[in-house]
């Protein structure tokens, strides 16, 4: 029985690192893509981490700097003075937090740790 827990363990190490790693992607993707669609109009970078997360599901815009993840509730602030990659570090935490609720709190806590640190990763590279 301890060896399928820890082929469990690891598989959902792999899947939080995924789960960061893909967010960070999509995101920077996203944003970098509007970056050149809209060259000259983009007032920030917060407006371009808002416009990335416009295209997450799930989530829903609420006016120009608010946001709801339709899945927990939750609502979300993205002020002038937030990047891209602190939008992505909002959305791991929410979207994990509210994926994760069967977990015990000190393993969500773990797990969301693993996904902030491939998205620091995936930034780095």
């Amino acid at each position: 029985m301890e060896f399928v827990d820890r082929v469990l363990n690891r598989f959902t190490q792999w899947e939080a690192r995924k789960f960061g790693k893909g967010c960070a992607r999509a995101m920077l993707f996203t944003a970098n893509v509007m970056r050149y669609k809209y060259e000259g109009h983009a007032p920030t970078y917060a407006w371009l981490a808002r416009k990335a997360l416009t295209t997450r599901s799930n989530w829903r815009q609420l006016d120009e700097t608010h946001f709801i993840f339709e899945g927990s509730g939750q609502k979300i602030e993205v002020t002038d003075d937030l990047s891209v990659i602190d939008v992505v570090h909002i959305v791991i935490e929410v979207e994990m937090s509210h994926n994760l609720t069967s977990l015990p709190p000190w393993r969500i806590q773990q797990l969301k740790n693993l996904a902030h640190e491939a998205a620091d990763a995936y930034v780095r590279k």
